[in-house]
């Protein structure tokens, strides 16, 4: 009997020594439960200004990596087109432009809008810039009024003129560049053609396939497609055009500086044969992403849309917007089916904003739980990602990182617009702000946070709201473990 009594003693003891361990542990798991910082939500990227000591003056609207081992980007201004190395380190500007274009921004959707470098630029130092030229320096040649997209032909001087009853004339240019390493400036080689607007220029894409430049050509009009220029294949505004940069043409067609592909769809039907696709409103972007070519369109009232690149495409503006009949307009007679959006976006997603798709692409940078969405920005602020299969967006906001003394996404006395977001060789993202300069992807511990699984795939938990941009240090929590301490508390 007495040894009964000392071993139940003993197993008393051990068991009041037990539920003390416990309810510890279940304190320590609270504690760390609501402790901040310990993981983060998937709709939260943390970014850095990326220049610390030389804020950008102005919007800029493009960045390219170089990859050639100068340990620099290449970013382009809106206003007065100037295109200016920057050391991806220090965030510092060169202080003489690559190149200035002289361009002008004197109306919405004009200036400096795209420039592209060549897939081998590190060995042959090749780039193309798209851009609006003022009218008193560049000329559009023309045949007769189609050649103008809307505006008036002088036939005696062969030249594209304001009409009297018109208050605007624009003349956009595609020109090619060279920029030998370690020189001052780019040079200019060439100007490949000239692209004649009344209204707004829009457009600007780029996108360069072995031997072939392709650029996405905007309507020209603000609004409603005023002067039927997608539709018609004797027009070059609302198009997708090609050019051969590599053949030497000893006669290019007037007022071409290019030969035109071996594979252009309509040389037999246009006055254009450089035209390789039609029905374009404003093709600002074109990504090659993971083996798909996609057209970002930017809509007008209804749907932004992410198109497949196909030779020969009628992509339906302004009959269609999307999939949805538009406007009473005649689709062109030459063309293959029309192509819906491969990614509509519905304007719905936007409420409230200026709406104009921004694409990134896939993410491949030092987010690992970031890496591998499809991010699409919008000019109005927001910030998603899209599933490319169900085409379900997911808001994301941006949160600063500690030391990132310019990095502002909360300003309420500015606008925060985003033109561009562009990726460099290491997969990260540089979104192009108006009241940020450039703000750049960062790992997640900058910003005090971490992924739940350190998993591309991974379901991260937050209470943090979900609108495009973030105003403070958002309240983290693991679910799981919160719900294993609350088990331990009372159970």
């Amino acid at each position: 009997p007495t040894d009964k009594r000392a071993k139940e003693a003993f197993l008393n003891t051990l068991n009041n020594s037990m539920q003390s361990i416990v309810v510890f542990a279940a304190f320590l798991a609270l504690l760390s439960c609501f402790a901040s910082g310990q993981t983060v939500s998937t709709n939260t990227i943390c970014v850095e200004s990326f220049t610390n000591s030389n804020p950008f003056q102005g919007p800029t609207t493009q960045v390219n990596d170089p990859n050639d081992g100068s340990g620099n980007v290449f970013v382009l201004f809106l206003s007065g087109g100037r295109i200016s190395a920057v050391n991806k380190t220090t965030g510092v500007v060169a202080p003489v432009p690559i190149i200035n274009l002289n361009a002008i921004a004197s109306l919405q959707d004009s200036g400096a809008y795209s420039f592209i470098l060549h897939p081998q630029f590190a060995s042959n130092r090749r780039l193309f810039a798209y851009y609006t030229c003022p009218d008193e320096e560049c000329s559009a040649y023309c045949e007769d009024d189609d050649w103008c997209n809307g505006a008036t032909c002088d036939t005696d001087a062969n030249v594209c003129v304001k009409p009297a009853s018109e208050s605007k004339y624009f003349v956009n240019v595609v020109e090619e560049y060279n920029y030998p390493l370690g020189a001052a400036n780019a040079t200019l080689v060439r100007r490949l053609t000239t692209v004649p607007f009344l209204d707004v220029v829009q457009g600007g894409g780029f996108y360069i396939n072995g031997s072939t430049l392709f650029i996405g050509i905007g309507d020209g009009s603000f609004a409603n497609d005023t002067y039927r220029n997608p539709q018609n294949i004797n027009r070059t505004a609302g198009k997708l055009l090609a050019f051969d940069i590599d053949t030497v043409n000893a006669n290019p067609l007037p007022g071409r500086n290019f030969s035109v592909p071996s594979d252009a769809p309509f040389a037999s039907v246009s006055k254009f044969p450089e035209i390789y696709a039609l029905g374009l409103r404003q093709p600002y972007k074109i990504l090659s992403e993971r083996g798909r070519i996609l057209i970002s369109d930017i809509g007008e009232n209804l749907v932004e849309e992410l198109n497949e690149f196909k030779r020969g495409a009628n992509y339906g503006w302004p009959t269609y917007e999307g999939s949805i009949p538009y406007l009473n307009v005649t689709l062109a007679q030459y063309g293959s089916v029309l192509t819906y959006p491969a990614i509509p976006i519905d304007h719905s997603v936007y409420s409230g904003q200026p709406i104009a798709l921004m694409p990134a692409g896939f993410y491949e940078g030092s987010d690992t739980c970031l890496k591998g969405k499809f991010v699409i920005g919008n000019f109005g602020g927001a910030i998603h990602s899209v599933n490319v299969d169900t085409e379900a967006v997911t808001p994301l906001q941006f949160k600063c990182a500690a030391n990132s003394a310019n990095c502002n996404v909360t300003n309420p006395n500015e606008p925060f617009l985003i033109y561009d977001v562009s990726k460099d060789a290491q997969g990260e993202f540089y979104f192009s702000i108006t009241s940020a300069g450039v703000l750049r992807t960062v790992p997640l511990s900058r910003c005090n946070l971490q992924c739940t699984s350190d998993s591309s795939s991974s379901s991260r938990n937050t209470v943090a709201t979900t609108t495009g941009q973030s105003s403070g240090n958002s309240v983290v929590v693991s679910a799981s473990l919160c719900l294993f301490a609350l088990f331990l508390a009372f159970f």
